[in-house]
């Protein structure tokens, strides 16, 4: 794979690299923006979720592939899952594809979640 990047004049991303704080970046990096989709409304058992009344917002976790949960340090992992079930006046949306866990019922949890449809609903 590094040889094939070395001898590339040009690569593309389609992640926002200034998440990942300062880098050093050359012109032959050039992030194209695909990561920004158009929003469409939340429908199915994810609308119902979000819409519970007593709900004081929604939530949403999603790390995509920078954390993989499967080799978390156990006490990392806990407390991210011991906070989020503390959060029990919130609905939290949470994108997880690790191993089988409990969660309270305020947690919806998906191997993918329309991130951007989620983000732009009025309750998030």
């Amino acid at each position: 794979f590094f040889e094939y990047q070395r001898a590339a004049s040009a690569t593309f991303t389609d992640m926002p690299l200034d998440l990942l704080g300062p880098l050093p970046r050359t012109n032959d990096l050039v992030d194209y923006g695909a990561y920004c989709s158009t929003a469409k409304p939340l429908t199915g058992k994810l609308l119902e979720f979000v819409s519970d009344p007593k709900s004081k917002g929604t939530i949403i976790i999603a790390f995509g592939t920078v954390i993989n949960w499967e080799r978390a340090p156990k006490e990392k992992f806990e407390a991210v899952l011991d906070t989020m079930n503390s959060l029990t006046d919130y609905r939290i949306v949470w994108a997880y594809n690790g191993r089988a866990i409990k969660t309270k019922p305020h947690i919806y949890v998906s191997e993918w979640v329309p991130q951007v449809d989620v983000l732009f609903d009025n309750r998030t």
